[in-house]
């Protein structure tokens, strides 16, 4: 998988996890101790590692240009 599938990738699934973590927020979901736990040990890390990732490329390809 080269960098621009991989980066767009992420993207989606982070975009796809943030608008249903708002759902969750904003409706009776939470409401549902099943969908709670869901969402507290699995969409919540899986957010934070996306966009960790996501920032880590960025800063990883501004000190690889800086070289050339």
């Amino acid at each position: 998988m080269n960098d621009r599938r991989l980066r767009a990738w992420l993207r989606w699934s982070h975009l796809t996890l943030g608008l249903s973590l708002l759902v969750y927020l904003f409706t009776d979901l939470r409401l549902d101790e099943t969908v709670t736990n869901l969402f507290r040990l699995l969409v919540v890390p899986v957010l934070g590692v996306t966009g960790l990732w996501m920032w880590s490329q960025l800063s990883t390809a501004r000190f690889s240009d800086r070289d050339d």
